[in-house]
């Protein structure tokens, strides 16, 4: 079995999902006129405005959204991508963000569309702008496995070596707390969920650019040289012969595409689940917040750990991993290094485990008002938290892979569909400003 789903994701799933992602990309950024650098200054002053929302502010759905997509994949990820496929992954990686910020604009301004209310306030997701009742019901069941897997497993697997390599806290330990705290984050529900992220995803994210900047600045005369090999490497100039140069490139197209589409999870249809809750009364201002997800993910947080690892990397050409991050840093802060990039990792982790919650909690609402099955899903949920730390089967994550890619074909299709209507809505608020 573990043959035929790794022969599956192989030779299907990892080489359509992302062609699929940059060419529909490619072609929702031509069609609204790169909207985030024509319409620059409407999009930042929507932004920076202040918020009057008296209940879920834009800002307090999208710290949830980001706690879904921040995860092991924004530092140890970026690790990955830059040694299978060079520096040259990064300017990839770029241009998979510059395509995916669109997407996220088109799947935010449709679940704001499709949304639905409830006495406790909005609701709504892909399930409710797929039309079709049997892709949405299965696009929900699919989701429920990601959250499962992606958005817990994988998290908990690798905080839990994380933590007890640097701070020696047993992996049973350590999971029955983390189980523990979730469940009682989960239970209090959506306005408590969203607290816990607006205070984590704001303070971990600027300590960590903070961080970032801080080795950046002291190595700043190494910042052209990082830049020409980012440039050369995705083209890889250099190389001697064809085959080499072909393989070479295609290596860091596809570890930095892969990077700058999946990290931040657009088109896969799950971040639109929290910005429909916001207060907001214009899906096109809701779907620019939808815009600042993935430039506060990729742009700036992938970026700022490459900038890291790539001002080093040539001193450490056997590390990789959590060891070549925790290398890169401890030139400029030693020996607290691993204490410092841990906790990073455990408040982005417990974050996407949080986030993810939501998501699984949205799509069993959609397909059952059950409240005991409802209950049941959280406290199955909290189990796998616990569960994660013991996990070793690579089927798990390979099986995460293929619902992930059916996720984000059901959603691009219908995306797709309705790309008139986002262009329409798009235009008829530019018209109006």
């Amino acid at each position: 079995m573990k043959y035929i789903l790794r022969f599956t994701i192989k030779y299907l799933t990892s080489p359509l999902v992302p062609a699929v992602l940059i060419v529909c990309g490619f072609y929702i950024t031509a069609k609204l006129r790169v909207l985030y650098i024509t319409k620059f200054k409407v999009i930042t002053r929507v932004l920076f405005r202040k918020d009057k929302s008296a209940n879920v502010s834009p800002f307090r759905t999208v710290t949830v959204a980001l706690a879904g997509t921040l995860g092991v994949g924004n530092i140890l990820g970026v690790a990955s991508a830059i040694t299978s496929g060079g520096p040259g992954a990064i300017f990839w990686m770029w241009v998979g963000a510059l395509v995916s910020m669109l997407i996220k604009y088109c799947e935010v301004v449709l679940a704001v569309k499709y949304r639905q209310s409830a006495a406790s306030g909005h609701f709504g997701g892909a399930m409710y702008y797929i039309k079709n009742q049997k892709l949405a019901c299965l696009f929900a069941i699919l989701c429920i496995c990601a959250s499962l897997t992606l958005g817990n497993l994988m998290q908990m697997r690798a905080i839990s070596e994380t933590v007890q390599s640097t701070f020696s806290i047993s992996k049973v330990i350590f999971g029955a707390i983390t189980a523990l705290v979730v469940f009682i984050i989960i239970c209090k529900g959506f306005k408590q969920l969203s607290s816990f992220t607006m205070l984590c995803i704001p303070i971990a994210c600027i300590a960590y650019v903070l961080v970032s900047l801080y080795v950046i600045i002291e190595n700043i005369c190494l910042i052209p040289a990082v830049l020409s090999k980012i440039v050369k490497n995705a083209f890889n100039i250099k190389a001697a012969a064809g085959g080499a140069l072909g393989y070479s490139i295609l290596q860091a197209f596809k570890s930095g595409i892969s990077r700058g589409l999946v990290t931040n999870e657009s088109g896969c249809g799950t971040a639109p689940m929290a910005h429909a809750e916001s207060d907001t009364e214009s899906p096109v201002e809701q779907g620019f917040w939808g815009i600042f997800e993935v430039f506060v993910d990729t742009i700036i947080l992938c970026s700022a750990t490459a900038f890291v690892i790539l001002i080093s990397i040539d001193n450490y050409p056997m590390l990789e991993g959590m060891e070549l991050v925790i290398a890169s840093f401890s030139s400029s802060f030693g020996g607290i290094t691993g204490y410092m990039m841990s906790v990073f990792i455990l408040i982005f982790a417990i974050s996407t485990i949080v986030g993810w919650s939501h998501y699984g909690k949205m799509s069993l609402n959609y397909l059952t008002k059950n409240t005991k099955i409802q209950m049941a899903y959280i406290v199955v949920y909290c189990l796998f938290c616990f569960a994660g730390v013991f996990i070793t089967d690579d089927a798990v994550w390979l099986l995460t892979d293929l619902v992930i890619g059916a996720m984000t074909l059901i959603n691009m299709y219908y995306i797709m569909r309705r790309l008139n209507e986002v262009k329409k809505l798009t235009d008829e608020y530019f018209l109006a400003a």
